[in-house]
């Protein structure tokens, strides 16, 4: 049985970036402070969700996603239940592993003119990967402070 774990990290409101006719996606607009408890505390926070109805299946309702790890090679780890307001920059659990949110795909499909739900994805990252990205982020928007006098 698969044990997921949740914890919401302080991010900045998402942004709606480009949407097609089936999904839009939202995505992170400003990378919040490191995941996990601030001050050592063990935040258990366990409510309980369980995967979803099996593989193959497209996650539909609200409060089911399919999780899919982007980093390269992308892979999916299955459907699960989460809470329906889940966002960018918060951290989840899967089966012992933590993952912060990198983008909430929500498809829908129009039938009988009407956009009905078609499939819910969370795009995730290994939470080490997350913080090893912050970095080197921060790196690169850094300034330059050097020795002062002709650069020859």
């Amino acid at each position: 049985m698969s044990a997921i774990r949740m914890t919401s990290i302080s991010v900045a409101s998402g942004r709606l970036a480009r949407p097609s006719r089936k999904s839009a996606v939202v995505q992170c607009s400003k990378p919040g402070p490191a995941p996990g408890p601030a001050d050592g505390q063990n935040n258990n926070n366990k409510r309980g969700l369980k995967p979803g109805s099996g593989a193959g299946k497209r996650a539909k309702q609200p409060g089911l996603y399919e999780v899919q790890v982007v980093t390269p090679p992308p892979r999916s780890l299955g459907i699960y239940a989460l809470p329906p307001n889940t966002q960018c920059g918060e951290e989840i659990d899967v089966e012992g592993q933590g993952y912060v949110v990198t983008t909430v795909v929500l498809q829908y499909k129009l039938r009988g003119g009407k956009y009905v739900r078609h499939h819910n994805r969370l795009d995730v990252q290994p939470t080490g990967r997350w913080l090893v990205n912050q970095m080197l982020e921060n790196l690169i928007k850094a300034r330059y402070v050097g020795p002062t006098g002709s650069q020859d």
